[in-house]
């Protein structure tokens, strides 16, 4: 995984996948021969080969790279609702981190949303049940009951 909310010739980077994981999902005609090598291409950008099958990689890149750029755009959109910008301007940097990626040219999304919908709109679905559990707390009025979903499933980076 690699990149930036900012796209374009302009936001080019000659060390952009330096270090980072690159899936490879050979079919089942692809030789070791032919897997050998583009394995050697990856590794000469820098990248880490890493793997999978088909099926996995849908399911991981729609949990951590589609989730994340649908969800981000939500969350911007609820908050250019409810604030001005005086309002927004008063965030700090937990809004920018987390809705960095609502400004990325969307276009580049398309596609892959549409060829991964499944998954997808299964990770949305997983999302929504874990926000509609803090709502329902929420709506109990019990801090004590308040259990953010990151902590309560032990999963934070």
């Amino acid at each position: 995984m690699a990149g930036s909310e900012h796209s374009g010739f302009s936001a080019a980077n000659a060390a952009l996948f330096e270090g980072r994981r690159w899936f490879l999902t050979p079919g089942p005609g692809a030789s070791a021969a032919q897997t050998s090598r583009i394995e050697l291409l990856v590794k000469s950008f820098g990248a880490n080969p890493a793997f999978a099958d088909a099926d996995a990689h849908d399911r991981i890149m729609a949990a951590v790279s589609a989730l994340p750029q649908v969800t981000a755009s939500a969350l911007m959109a609820v908050v250019g609702q409810r604030v001005d910008e005086e309002g927004l301007a008063m965030s700090g940097p937990g809004l920018r981190d987390t809705t960095r990626l609502a400004g990325s040219a969307a276009t580049w999304m398309t596609d892959g949303l549409a060829h991964n919908s499944r998954e997808v709109a299964d990770a949305i679905d997983a999302l929504i049940s874990e926000l509609r559990l803090v709502r329902d707390q929420l709506e109990r009025r019990s801090a004590r009951a308040i259990s953010l979903p990151a902590r309560r499933h032990g999963v934070t980076r």
